[in-house]
């Protein structure tokens, strides 16, 4: 046994307990200081920020209310307007300048004009905002037009003053449907920085809108209180979590982690003079801890553990011995007896012609029942199924001679039935200490699907033909082999058809018992075996044994259980095995950031297959909609996989079919019905538009729910 040791160094100070506390510590204040900067923050903004917009919202609405009350905005709104798009292009760019101003002079000089700008500069000393005026935008141009601003200086825009404004900005604020509507926008300028403008919207007589009554406020000195709120916020939390850290990893190595590592020093200690035999002393009653908790408690369940162990120690050393002696003897057995039995599945890779699957379950660490499978040659294939009276080593051995026996005379050329009677003659003639074993033995011509089969007292085999169910086989019975001699066997024939399946178990499928003492029996066997019929091998068995061990339940297993499913597919399913080329098998969570990785994976055989650009879009995008699809909703609201397989077709045409697989609940794409695209969005609802897509691109869909899985294909010829 290798020495072990603690870690040492950096390493060791990096995974101690005091260092884990810290980083706990570390984590969850950092996360909670988060959490509160978030909220703080909010808070800050909702406040301030947003107090800020609100009040120049509100103070926009009063200006509008007093003035149209006291003069008719409109009219200077229009005129201004008037003037402004009669100006060609040049005379607009001469904005800015004295002679572009006094174009509009007639307008400013008027008795209701001067008001309009008095009653706006009120509201402008009021403080709550940095700029007040009425203005009107040209959608046109996306500008906007100041008919009067009340600020004083170079901050003043003179009437018919145009600057550019964002198209954002004019959509929001022509889009005011009512005088009671408020709007604002948020916008960055090299000129002004971050402001907020906003305004209410002023209406003539005939309630056509003309201008805007606006107002901004500059953000900038709100912004930089944020960043300074960030900036002394973060110092003081890490101040506070260096202190509260410190403080806690001393109180922690005080209270924890020194008892807790004079304990496993004392552990140490005391496996270190097991392991040299050197007398026993006291390690851990001397170690005196008394911290008044679990660690206490420990440091007593250790006192106990020392002194139960050496009086254990003293007990066990006198039967420890044959009992490894036996335990590698049945190791060895149990090694030696699976080392005879096929167990690298598929067996024979290369041939699409069949398909064969075994498993073998003892009631004890080896067993008397066996299975074999081998080609006699090319195109004749055995396969065998037994069941040796009896269980443990002596069975076991005498399965390995049956075994070999069977494997000899049937590779000379022996029929099943001669090989039986031959081998009969053989045991019977030799002592055998009154053992007996039951055999089914077929030799299957794979060209014709002929199977030829003998019965020596096994159990009847289970047929599935092909299209059909599993049938029990009630097949002719003869005597068991080495129960008497002389006997001669009989065997029968049987013609199987491509699609058509074997199942061969022992007695220890159907005389499984559950915990009232009822047989699990031919009939929950066969409705097991109907429940994967279109399954392949491995899932014929693997169902039969969950099915077995749900009857069972938590009963003990009283006798070997081996199965074995043989699936003919004939010369046709080798011809469709070689047409259809197999590109990608992925299976991976269904997760929306593993999308990329399917899409990839498909994407580099597609280029590879030197795929149209056309048809590689449509596929993506089929791809990306279904696998997405799968990810949302297939397991909502829990969480499972996902298997994506691309297969090559190249006749009658060079094609694609891309499958999709899940556990997921059962949904049928195809038969959705398709959303009405004549509809406007409101009126059609959400979804439905995906799949559509996928059903117009593709070239052939296809949806089955088997096996407690959705399996969805799609197809795209690639030429």
């Amino acid at each position: 046994m290798p020495d072990k040791s603690d870690k040492a160094g950096a390493k060791k100070k990096y995974h101690s307990l005091s260092a884990h506390v810290f980083r706990i510590i570390l984590f969850g204040s950092f996360i909670v200081g988060t959490l509160m900067l978030i909220a703080g923050l909010a808070t800050f903004v909702y406040t301030s920020g947003y107090r800020t917009i609100a009040n120049a919202m509100d103070l926009t609405k009063k200006s509008r209310d007093t003035i149209v009350n006291e003069i008719d905005p409109t009219v200077y709104g229009r005129e201004v307007l008037k003037i402004y798009k009669s100006l060609s292009d040049e005379e607009r760019a001469g904005v800015g300048t004295k002679e572009y101003y006094e174009k509009f002079r007639k307008v400013t000089q008027d008795k209701g004009y001067k008001r309009l700008k008095y009653l706006l500069s009120d509201y402008l000393e009021t403080g709550l905002v940095d700029d007040i005026y009425y203005g009107v935008y040209d959608e046109e141009t996306c500008s906007l037009i100041y008919i009067a601003d009340p600020a004083k200086g170079d901050d003043a825009c003179h009437a018919g003053h145009a600057e550019k404004v964002p198209a954002r900005e004019v959509r929001k604020f022509i889009s005011l449907e009512t005088d009671s509507d408020i709007a604002y926008d948020l916008g960055n300028t090299k000129e002004y920085g971050i402001m907020a403008t906003s305004g209410v919207r002023v209406t003539g007589k005939d309630k056509k809108q003309v201008g805007f009554i606006l107002a901004d406020n500059n953000l900038n000195t709100f912004i930089t209180q944020i960043k300074w709120l960030l900036i002394n916020y973060t110092l003081t939390m890490v101040l506070l979590i260096a202190i509260l850290g410190t403080y806690l990893m001393h109180h922690m190595r005080k209270s924890v982690v020194d008892p807790i590592n004079s304990i496993a020093e004392a552990a140490k200690s005391y496996a270190s003079d097991k392991k040299a035999h050197r007398e026993s002393k006291d390690h851990f009653s001397s170690l005196g801890i008394k911290t008044g908790d679990e660690i206490e408690n420990l440091s007593l369940a250790m006192v106990d553990m020392e002194k139960d162990l050496n009086d254990y120690e003293k007990n066990l050393a006198k039967v420890t011995s044959e009992k490894e002696k036996i335990a590698v003897e049945l190791d060895l057995a149990e090694k030696i007896q699976r080392d005879t039995l096929p167990s690298i599945f598929p067996p024979f890779p290369d041939r699409t012609d069949f398909d064969i699957y075994a498993s073998m379950d003892p009631a004890k660490e080896v067993g008397g029942d066996f299975y074999d499978f081998f080609l006699i040659d090319d195109t004749h294939v055995a396969f065998e199924i037994a069941d040796v009276s009896g269980k443990g080593i002596p069975a076991a051995l005498f399965m390995m001679v049956v075994k070999s026996m069977l494997q000899n005379d049937v590779m000379e050329g022996m029929s099943p039935a001669a090989a039986l009677t031959n081998i009969n003659d053989r045991i019977c003639q030799n002592e055998h200490e009154g053992m007996f074993v039951t055999v089914w033995l077929g030799v299957l011509d794979l060209k014709s699907g002929e199977l030829k089969a003998a019965n020596a007292g096994h159990e009847y085999p289970a047929i599935r033909h092909a299209g059909g169910e599993y049938e029990i086989y009630r097949d002719r019975h003869s005597f068991v082999i080495g129960g008497m001699e002389g006997i001669q066997y009989k065997e029968y024939e049987l013609t199987l058809e491509p699609g058509s399946k074997i199942f061969l178990y022992t007695d220890g499928v159907t005389e499984a018992i559950d915990k009232n003492n009822e047989m699990f029996g031919l009939d929950r066997m066969i409705e097991a075996l109907n429940t994967v019929k279109d399954g392949d091998v491995t899932e014929t068995l693997e169902e039969v044994k969950v099915s077995v061990d749900d009857f069972v339940g938590g009963e003990e297993q009283f006798d070997d259980m081996t199965m074995l499913c043989f699936d003919y597919k004939g010369g046709e399913a080798q011809k469709n095995e070689i047409d259809k080329e197999l590109l990608v098998d992925v299976t991976l969570p269904a997760e929306i950031e593993n999308q990329a990785i399917v899409t990839d994976r498909i994407d580099e055989e597609l280029d590879r297959l030197d795929c149209p650009p056309k048809q590689l879009a449509q596929i993506n995008i089929a791809i990306d909609e279904l696998f997405s699809n799968i990810a949302k909703y297939a397991y909502a609201p829990g969480k499972g996989d996902a298997t994506v397989r691309m297969e090559l077709e190249r006749e009658p045409v060079k094609a694609v079919s891309i499958t999709f697989i899940d556990s997921g609940t059962p949904y049928d794409p195809i038969a959705e019905k398709d959303p009405d695209i004549t509809l406007s969005a409101e009126e059609r609802g959400i979804g439905g538009l995906g799949i559509l897509m996928v059903k117009k691109s593709m070239d052939d869909l296809k949806y089955e729910y088997k096996d407690g899985k959705n399996i969805f294909m799609i197809k795209r010829v690639i030429e």
